[in-house]
């Protein structure tokens, strides 16, 4: 008369046992999902009463965080930095280095053979030393080279290497318009 429902030989969650129990029902669910079934979780979820958490009335002011009005905007102007003095210029590129590691570090004496990151240095601290190279003494050197030459001698020898290269490059080529700068990368 009536056929026998089918023996299930899927390996997985037992179907008839996942009614008996909503975690096993939602477990069931989840093992469906898994395996590619598109599952109406509209009616997974429910009718969503009593599943919504009120909140306490609280009275809502408007209340400005900020100004009324901003303060008006600083005359930007266009910062040129400039060529170190003869006196600088007469300094050794180890002396102005230690003096800016001294400043970035915080510490009082820097010998040649220091080590930047022994002395408490890092990538974020080498791009300040990077930035105030460039301020002092006009010259372009990468964060990856700094962090290379490790030591205040390597990185003075670095410097001093990238300023004879610039004399050398100024001493050969043509005056050139000086308004687009590069950027190392």
């Amino acid at each position: 008369m009536g056929a026998e429902p089918p023996a299930a030989t899927c390996e997985g969650p037992d179907l008839f046992a996942a009614l008996g129990a909503w975690d096993r029902w939602l477990a069931l669910v989840a093992h469906c999902w898994e395996r590619g079934t598109d599952v109406p979780w509209h009616l997974v979820e429910g009718s969503g009463e009593g599943r919504v958490a009120l909140l306490p009335p609280y009275p809502f002011e408007e209340t400005r965080h900020w100004p009324a009005e901003a303060p008006p905007a600083p005359e930007a102007a266009v910062a040129t930095p400039a060529r170190p003095t003869p006196a600088d210029a007469r300094r050794e590129p180890r002396e102005h280095l230690a003096t800016i590691w001294q400043e970035v570090l915080g510490v009082d004496d820097v010998q040649p053979d220091d080590s930047f990151f022994l002395l408490g240095g890092h990538s974020l601290l080498a791009s300040q030393v990077m930035a105030r190279i460039w301020e002092r003494l006009q010259v372009r050197v990468s964060l990856g080279d700094l962090l290379e030459a490790e030591t205040l001698e390597g990185m003075a020898g670095l410097v001093a290497e990238r300023l004879a290269a610039e004399r050398l490059f100024t001493s050969l080529a043509p005056a050139a318009d000086d308004t687009v700068g590069t950027v190392e990368l």
